[in-house]
């Protein structure tokens, strides 16, 4: 097709995009006839990869799956627990880019140590799923990075889908392939927008006075503006480990909130976690450990928290378990 064309296409995506995240009618029927996080290719069944894509992180590697399907082949630079902050890779690595059409990125400073290894991958074309997120939408502290853990709000999450999806486009003009993947994206959006409404009608049991985040990793900022919680972390989210003055101010944040419980999370050791609740617990009631959250990456492989959709839904239910 074209390139002149794909503008026009876009604009169909679009308004199609709108309509799935607007029509529960039609997205319970999609929901219906494909796996979670799946693709209608993959329903009917496995196809040869037509297109080989490296992605950088574990939930990008599982949004290129589900707007690819059968049709890609996707090659994740870091295991699904990895936290991708603090990766670092080794010397095999980079086989990923071995015959590659295309490295799908997160940006925002996510992969900062990566970006050495995309550097060096030669004239294979780089894309950053985050780049069109609109800047009003996106969290930074004053003089600081942008927040990077966009994925926590899902109805961000288009964002990064019709990203994708204009990048396989671009990247092929078979007509079959394109229209699959357009289908595709339509269908995973509704699913997105289905666990959305999912997450908003289980979180909104929890009592106003519980809802207080107290997690290892700053990674949950997006999830508390998006379903309403106050959020507090002992790390940043960007440094390796937590340092001793982390640890004593993030006791101090929890003597001062009193949060019912602290989350550990799954790429965190629960460590210094555990020594700032000791630490603030002092004469008063030591604040109890709840189950892990999924901050930074996924499950292992096969599991329901190996991919993005089940992901969510898992951290929203042990929170409910938890503060509700």
């Amino acid at each position: 097709m074209p390139a002149q064309q794909r503008p026009d296409r876009t604009r169909r995506f679009t308004r199609r995009v709108l309509v799935a995240a607007t029509t529960t009618g039609a997205a319970a029927l999609l929901s219906s006839c494909v796996p979670l996080g799946g693709s209608e290719d993959d329903a009917a069944g496995p196809l040869l990869p037509w297109l080989t894509v490296v992605a950088t992180t574990p939930i990008l590697g599982d949004v290129v799956r589900a707007v690819g399907g059968s049709r890609v082949e996707v090659r994740p630079m870091m295991p699904p627990s990895a936290d991708p902050h603090r990766f670092i890779p080794d010397p095999s690595t980079g086989d990923v880019f071995v015959d590659a059409d295309l490295i799908v990125r997160h940006g925002m400073g996510l992969e900062s140590g990566l970006e050495g290894l995309l550097a060096a991958a030669g004239d294979i074309p780089v894309v950053t799923a985050t780049e069109t997120i609109p800047a009003e939408s996106i969290i930074t502290t004053a003089g600081g990075p942008p927040d990077p853990y966009v994925w926590h709000d899902p109805t961000l999450m288009p964002w990064l889908v019709s990203r994708v999806l204009q990048a396989l486009l671009d990247r092929d003009d078979n007509e079959v392939h394109r229209a699959a993947w357009d289908t595709n994206s339509v269908t995973y959006l509704n699913q997105i927008a289905l666990a959305d409404a999912y997450l908003e009608r289980r979180l909104g049991r929890v009592p106003n006075e519980r809802r207080i985040l107290a997690t290892a990793d700053a990674t949950f900022t997006y999830f508390g503006r998006r379903y309403g919680f106050g959020t507090l972390s002992l790390m940043d989210g960007t440094i390796p480990f937590a340092t001793e003055p982390d640890i004593e101010r993030f006791a101090g944040e929890l003597l001062a909130s009193q949060p019912p419980v602290v989350f550990p999370d799954a790429c965190v050791s629960p460590t210094p976690v555990q020594a700032a609740i000791l630490r603030a617990g002092g004469s008063a009631p030591i604040i109890p450990l709840a189950g892990l959250l999924y901050g930074s990456g996924l499950g292992l492989n096969n599991t329901y928290a190996g991919r993005y959709l089940g992901m969510i839904r898992q951290n929203a239910d042990r929170i409910v378990v938890a503060l509700g």
